[in-house]
């Protein structure tokens, strides 16, 4: 889908960007990478589905617009019957037992800050309607009509939970990373990136948060935080590369197979703002390859070279 045509069937509003700002758990990705997964494409479709769900809860889409399992599917880049995801997403499915999501018929039609020296969000909800106007509403939508609850967007944890703490990231951000809702817009309505890239780019945002100028990383350490094979990590370093997405600065001069770990230097990657990323593609720099044998001949050279200065240096150098 184009841009406009996921925003539009999204509902997202992009009036002052009140609607842009959602803050995720960074506990999120060891989370996920716990999970046997049926395939590992399911992974980065777990993040991007419960960051959706949960930008819906957040601005009170379902009393706006009609969301449904077929239209999340479809924004999310899979076909509206395709049911090889249904057992993550299900009631009672794998999000629903990690305690990430809640099947729940009661939904939000309106949100407001509380006044007050915190601001906390408020939300009606359907329960909170008159009968009768409850009763219109459930007739409106359909009386199966079930919607899934951002759980530690409201309880952080278990105990929380359970006793009904509101202590979630919607009343408290420490340990988050914030994900504009036009990232996700952007992933979305492009196919070479969809789930997959808004997983990698929000991961290496979180990693940009809490480093602040760069994340320094080699590929197979990224490949195993992220839970993402080796060999499709490097296809979507490229994409976010080369939609700007991300700036990748390489320490080295070359890649060198077999190079000993004292001499490899990890990529800093660099996560850009929305405002950064590029529509068209831009052309990107990729490390030259070099063989340890002819590496280790440069080396040889370089040392031989520095010698020879240092020898010819005036005396009171």
């Amino acid at each position: 889908m184009k841009y406009e045509d996921v925003k539009k069937l999204s509902g997202y509003n992009d009036f002052k960007g009140f609607e842009t700002d959602l803050y995720m758990p960074n506990e999120i990705f060891d989370d996920l990478k716990k999970i046997q997964f049926k395939s590992t494409s399911h992974l980065a479709f777990s993040y991007s589905y419960i960051y959706l769900i949960t930008w819906f809860y957040r601005y009170a889409k379902y009393g706006q617009i009609y969301v449904n399992v077929k239209m999340i599917k479809e924004i999310l880049g899979y076909k509206p019957n395709y049911e090889k995801i249904d057992y993550i997403i299900k009631k009672d499915g794998i999000l629903d037992q990690i305690n990430y999501t809640l099947t729940t018929k009661d939904y939000p039609l309106t949100w407001e800050f509380k006044e007050g020296i915190n601001l906390d969000i408020e939300f009606c909800l359907l329960s909170d309607l008159d009968e009768i106007v409850r009763l219109d509403e459930v007739k409106r939508r359909g009386r199966n009509t079930k919607i899934k609850y951002p759980v530690k967007h409201f309880h952080r944890d278990k105990e929380s939970f359970e006793c009904g703490d509101l202590d979630g990231i919607f009343y408290d951000i420490s340990n988050t990373h914030m994900i504009d809702f036009q990232v996700f817009l952007f992933c979305m309505s492009n196919k070479e990136l969809g789930c997959t890239g808004f997983y990698l780019y929000c991961y290496l945002k979180k990693m940009n948060d809490k480093y602040g100028e760069g994340y320094d990383v080699p590929l197979p350490n990224l490949a195993y935080e992220t839970g993402i094979k080796p060999r499709t990590l490097d296809k979507y370093i490229d994409v976010l590369k080369k939609f700007r997405m991300i700036n990748c600065i390489y320490n080295q001069e070359y890649y060198v197979a077999g190079l000993s770990k004292e001499e490899r230097k990890a990529n800093t990657y660099i996560t850009n703002e929305y405002v950064a990323f590029s529509d068209e593609v831009v052309p990107i720099m990729k490390m030259r390859s070099m063989t340890l044998e002819d590496y280790e001949k440069k080396k040889l050279e370089s040392v031989v070279i520095e010698e020879n200065v240092n020898d010819n240096l005036p005396l009171n150098f």
